[in-house]
């Protein structure tokens, strides 16, 4: 689905210009994203949850030469899949 596709589909069911509905998903992903920044988690109903989780210091590879790489520790955004989205997959 792509961004055009999402906001017609919310205008749609929210019966919103699709001005306006693109306008409350930008919102929407703003504040998502400053919850996050701060090391908050981010519950979406019916689907699950996003947060933030610490990664560790590893060592990789380098593909193309094979040679040993330190990847720095950092954190990243991991989705948690909710009860209801794993039923209805099932």
């Amino acid at each position: 689905m792509t961004k055009a596709d999402l906001v017609e589909a919310f205008a749609d069911a929210a019966d919103l210009t699709k001005v306006r509905a693109e306008d409350c998903l930008e919102k929407l992903a703003y504040i998502m994203l400053d919850e996050l920044k701060d090391d908050g988690e981010v519950r979406l109903p019916k689907l699950g949850k996003l947060q933030v989780v610490q990664r560790a210091a590893r060592c990789g590879r380098n593909p193309r030469t094979g040679e040993a790489v330190k990847i720095a520790p950092r954190r990243a955004v991991k989705f948690c899949a909710g009860k209801y989205l794993k039923d209805c997959m099932s």
